[in-house]
């Protein structure tokens, strides 16, 4: 019998409003995973828009990821858009057992997220842009990307039970 390798990390991906940061919240409370919400960080320390200092958040990201994924005890989770990140992300990937799981949250909820995340963001983001966002993620990013797993955005339990089934399948043996 062979030990499949233990799964290092998953990243949640999907457009804006998906649930990513929301799930990745209720991994960590719930004893699941370790994850931290980077977008705020970033931004505060690396400016955004035209201003947003790119090369500074990647290495501050690598590092993260670096510095996370060796020092967990237990199954790590981030969370992308898989635009901007891409490279790191393949990177991270060739390094460490990762599986990316898509968040599939249909686009009108997605919207209303982000509107009522909007009200209290320092960052707002138009509902045009987000809506833009939405389509161009699924036509053009999802499909570049191989997924272990998908997980129903609305459905926060059953997206639970299937992370944790995906970890137990990886944290096995086979012949």
């Amino acid at each position: 019998m062979e030990t499949a390798k233990n799964l290092d990390g998953i990243i949640l991906m999907g457009p804006f409003g998906s649930g990513k940061s929301y799930l990745g919240n209720r991994l960590r409370s719930e004893g699941i995973t370790d994850y931290t919400e980077l977008e705020p960080i970033v931004y505060e320390l690396f400016g955004e828009g035209d201003k947003f200092d790119l090369e500074s958040a990647t290495k501050y990201i690598r590092a993260h990821y670096h510095n996370t994924l060796s020092s967990s005890q237990r199954l790590v989770a981030f969370e992308s858009t898989g635009v901007v990140q891409r490279p790191l992300l393949l990177e991270v990937m060739g390094i460490y057992n990762i599986a990316l799981v898509r968040i599939s949250t249909p686009k009108q909820i997605c919207l209303d997220r982000v509107s009522r995340r909007n009200l209290k963001a320092k960052r707002p983001v138009a509902l045009s842009k987000a809506a833009e966002f939405f389509d161009y993620w699924t036509n053009e990013i999802a499909p570049t990307y191989h997924f272990a797993l998908e997980v129903d955005g609305t459905d926060e339990y059953t997206a639970i039970q299937k992370i944790r089934m995906l970890e137990q399948n990886h944290n096995t043996t086979y012949k």
